[in-house]
């Protein structure tokens, strides 16, 4: 009788996938639900978000790896700094942005 193998897309998912959806998410949040009256466009806002994703989540997807198995709330507390990141950190830079260059 054969065993089969466990699918590990769900794992992989949670650790790979989700805490991008999480930071792209909290864009979304800031711009559609608590945007003020000169918010930048969503594309732009996603735009500035690639990088920044890349520089803010990679580290903490170690993190992600270790505690998604052993302690789900350590889990949900990550995925929920990844997306408080995104939702204050976009619209107060493109705004420092806007006032450091010069209008043409």
């Amino acid at each position: 009788m054969t065993v089969q193998e466990p699918s590990l897309w769900p794992q992989f998912f949670l650790i790979w996938v989700l805490p991008f959806l999480a930071y792209f998410g909290g864009i979304c949040i800031r711009k559609f639900a608590l945007s003020g009256p000169d918010s930048p466009s969503v594309t732009k806002q996603l735009v500035l978000g690639i990088p920044i994703a890349l520089l803010a989540v990679s580290p903490l997807l170690s993190v992600l790896h270790q505690t998604i198995s052993t302690h789900v709330p350590t889990y949900l507390f990550t995925l929920g700094v990844i997306m408080e990141q995104a939702i204050v950190f976009h619209e107060t830079a493109i705004s420092h942005w806007r006032q450091r260059t010069p209008e043409k």
